[in-house]
Parts: C-alpha cells; structure tokens; sequence
C-alpha cells in the first residue's frame, strides 16, 4: 500500500530489492515426465527494474527477439537476475510456466536460444502464465515480476508444468481473488495498487505510476450503470478489468481531482464510495482524461485508467490525485497559482520545508561535478536511434545540495521552466552521450519520471546549464532542447522534498 506520508516504503522495498539480488537465481533442473507436476518453486516476486527496461536492455546488447506466448505484455517489476533458471531437457509435451500469487504478477523469461517471452494475464484470474507448445532442451531464465512495485519482495510461487494450464489445487489456500474475497472490486477482481490519502495531504498531487489500458470495455466493468455529472461523461477506450488504484480518501474541505496522463489517448472509470460511475476521456490537458470532484465523500475509489486504443494499452501513465485543482498550463506546476513571480506561496512552503530539514543555504560553493561517475548509469544513444526508440535509466534521488544554491548565479539556456529547485547530489544521475549529425532531428527530450515530484538539471556538451520543475506532466521535470548538440550531456535528476531521498526515478531521453 502507498501511502502519502513516511519513507518506510523505500527502505523496504530497496531491503527486499538488495536481497534478492544477493541470493542469486534458484537452480533447477527437470526433465519431461518429471513429477510432481505441477513443479512448485518458492520464491519473491518483482525487483528494482520494469520488465520493459529489461527488455530495452537486452535490445542494446545484442537484440532482444520476442517469441508468440503468452500475451507478449512486458509489464511490471522484475529483479535485474533471474529468479530461476530451469535446466530443462524437453520431450513432447509443451513447458507450462506460471506465476501464482494472491496478488497481480507477471513474467519474463529467456529461452535457451535468446527468444524474450512476456505475460502479464494469461493464467487463472491476475496470473502470469506461458505456454511453449514445443519447448526445445537448455536453460531458460525466468523472471518472476510484480505487477505493481508494491508487491516486490511478496512471496510467490513459480509452478513449472508440462500437464496443466491452470493452478487449481496450489495455493487456493492463498488466493484472495475468490468469489467469496472481501476487497474484490465492481470489476471482478483486486485492485493493482492501493493509495491512503486524507485531506490537505502532501505532496499535491500524489502521483502513482500505473499501466494504462487493457482488454475490456467500460461496459465490461460498468455493466448498465450510468455514468454521474462530472468530468465529459464520455466511457470510451479499453481498460484491464481490476482497477488500477484504489483510492482510500478522508474526505476534507477541497475538492478532488483525478487525472490520467501518458503519451497516450487516455480515458478513466471511477466508481465512488456510494456507488456512482463517472467517466472521462478529454476533460484533463490534451488527451488527458480527469474527473474533478466538487464535494467529494470519504470512502473508497476504484479507479481504472484506460487507452482510447487499444494498441496503446500498456503503455505508461500517471495516475495523480489532488485537491489544489485542474491545471490549465502544465508547465505552471502545482505550486503555482498563474503569475511569473519568483517564489509563490507553495514555492515558499517548500522552500521553507527543505530549509527547516537542514540542508543547503544559499552560497555555498559549487559541488556539481560532471565528471564524476553517474549513481544511474550511461546512455549511449544517436539521434536518429532516438528518434525511433526512447532510451532510459534508472535512478536513485540524493539530497546532498539544492539547485537553487548550486545554480543561482548561473546563466540558463532557454528551456523548460528555468526553475532551478530540489535536491540532487554531486555526481550526475546520469551521462547521456548522443552521436549523429545536424538535422538528425530537431528535439531531444529528457524526462523525469517518478511517484513524487521531481526536478531537473542538464549541462549540454558545450557547457550550457539548464533547469526545470514541472513542465512534464503533473509534477515531472521535462526539458526540450531544439537543435541538440551531440557530445556529453549531464543530467541530474532530483526531488522537489528531500524527504523522497533514496526513492526511485527515471530518467527517459527520446527525440523528435
């Protein structure tokens, strides 16, 4: 469950991430007829990394070639190893493999010729499952993921069959997704995540990263209901049948405004604690959907985030709850209330909450070192490779120094907001190297991405500094460079409160 409040997620998710990565992947061998079978295997679920980003990975070394199993959706988080590898010598049946937890999982796996293959819900209810018709002998590595981040380090069980594609009779004990389950959403199965807000809650907006879209249809979900009077009414586009959030609100004096942001078409279905559906496609900014909430109740929220197409499904988006209000200029941020003025009254909060935290006054001496090496790691990248595939990295935030002090006195090339805010550490989160020529494209951008809100620096190859807060959507750092140089770019990644010190976030470059 996320909650607004503590640091206690991050420590443990990071615990259970470390250990993971200490014990290495469980070794297994097998050989077809093998009994018991099912073949039970006890292990934790999800890690550090998106099985997108792995696969992206696999892509730069040395390509990455995607079999037909499964439903092919690389989603959720898996370790940076396998957790199994199978030694497996075939026969004539098919490999079953399946990922069985009380909570939503997912899969990927290697097979001994380099084939990627990915699921998310192909087994019984939110399992992983994949099914090799004609398996060939040698090692497969296998990725045992969670759908959502929060489950990391939650105990799973991987079943290794070659006679059933389901898991009746393993860990029914264990599954809460039963027709007789409390918690079961109006959709028919469990909630992906879970938030816990009350009002006047900070950060504003708490932002949730999800997966949008899926296979069913509002209708699917809503049955004959008909949507209430807020947001454009309008239940389009294609959904997963749990909902993505469920949103537990203490309702206050403001308020309550949910928005769906991505690079796709995004549409939302909220189901309310008295039973209401509302619906919305394009009420948010662009292609956002949102639902504004003018008295909202206490109680609990379903909420689904859709695609308006179905072959964007799957695609990242930003879940952000908040009770300031919908935004008109997503470059203002949230803090914001519409002027140029240096320091508004949010800003000034902030500004005093990281003061009172300890860390830096202004004028201290300059510590950003370019040079030293990036805690995320390397982008290696040509414009033209940028244009046709996003590139990205993962990091973590530090808290050592603040922009505004580092960065005061520095002239800032024009781009994004010029707002110089947050904490970053001394090294660069990330070296991001870009080759090609002139023309090859006409923008690069560098996001960050993350379930708070963040910010950034860059230092391009000839010694430009820039700096932003909230141009990207919701509360995310976004900076658009025309005419890019090709050289050395130096990027920091940082948080707006130090108090999201040791968190994730990534970095995502791409160009147009």
């Amino acid at each position: 469950m996320f909650r607004a409040t503590g640091t206690g997620f991050a420590a443990t998710f990071l615990a259970a991430a470390s250990a993971a990565a200490l014990e290495g992947p469980q070794e297994v061998s097998l050989s077809s007829g093998f009994m018991p079978d099912p073949h039970p295997i006890t292990l934790e679920a999800g890690g550090p990394q998106r099985a997108s980003d792995l696969i992206s990975s696999a892509r730069e070394v040395g390509g990455a070639r995607m079999g037909e199993a499964g439903d092919q959706r690389c989603r959720g988080h898996v370790s940076e190893e396998p957790g199994v590898r199978l030694d497996y010598t075939s026969g004539s049946l098919p490999l079953i493999v399946t990922n069985a937890a009380d909570f939503d999982t997912t899969l990927v796996m290697r097979a001994p010729d380099g084939t990627w293959y990915c699921d998310d819900d192909s087994g019984d209810g939110l399992d992983a499952q994949l099914m090799l018709e004609s398996p060939e002998s040698g090692v497969y590595q296998i990725w045992p993921g969670a759908y959502s981040r929060m489950n990391t380090g939650r105990e799973t069980t991987l079943l290794i069959s070659e006679l059933t594609a389901n898991r009746t009779g393993y860990g029914e004990a264990a599954r809460s997704r039963d027709e007789s389950a409390n918690g079961q959403a109006a959709g028919g199965a469990a909630p992906q995540d879970t938030l816990e807000l009350s009002g006047g809650f900070l950060p504003d907006p708490a932002v949730v990263t999800v997966f949008a879209g899926g296979s069913a249809r509002p209708g699917d979900i809503m049955g004959g209901a008909q949507p209430g009077e807020a947001g454009d009414q309008r239940c389009h586009g294609h959904l997963d049948r749990a909902p993505d959030l469920r949103l537990t609100f203490e309702a206050g004096r403001l308020p309550l405004t949910v928005t769906a942001s991505s690079v796709a078409d995004t549409t939302l279905i909220m189901r309310a604690p008295d039973g209401t559906w509302y619906c919305d496609d394009d009420s948010g900014d662009g292609l956002d959907a949102q639902l504004e909430l003018e008295s909202p109740e206490s109680g609990e929220y379903d909420i689904w985030v859709g695609t308006f197409s179905r072959a964007r499904a799957g695609e990242d988006a930003f879940l952000s709850i908040s009770e300031i209000g919908r935004f008109e200029d997503a470059g203002s941020g949230v803090r914001d209330s519409g002027d140029d003025d240096d320091d508004d009254f949010w800003g000034n909060f902030f500004d005093a909450w990281g003061d009172r935290e300890g860390t830096d006054s202004d004028g201290e001496a300059f510590v950003l070192d370019s040079g030293l090496p990036a805690h995320g790691g390397v982008i290696r990248a040509s414009l033209t490779s940028l244009v046709s595939h996003q590139q990205s990295v993962s990091t973590t935030i530090r808290n050592d120094h603040r922009l505004r002090a580092q960065l005061e006195d520095v002239s800032l090339g024009e781009a994004g907001d010029q707002r110089c805010r947050g904490h970053v550490g001394a090294a660069p989160a990330a070296q991001v190297h870009i080759s090609g020529r002139p023309g090859d494209a006409d923008i690069v951008i560098f996001t960050a991405e993350a379930a708070f809100d963040t910010t950034m620096a860059i230092m391009a190859p000839d010694g430009t500094w820039y700096c932003d807060d909230d141009s990207g959507r919701g509360a995310l750092a976004r900076l658009e460079l025309n005419d890019p140089l090709t050289g050395a770019y130096a990027v920091w990644v940082g948080a707006y409160t130090s108090a999201n010190e040791g968190r994730e976030a990534h970095l995502r470059v791409a160009a147009h």
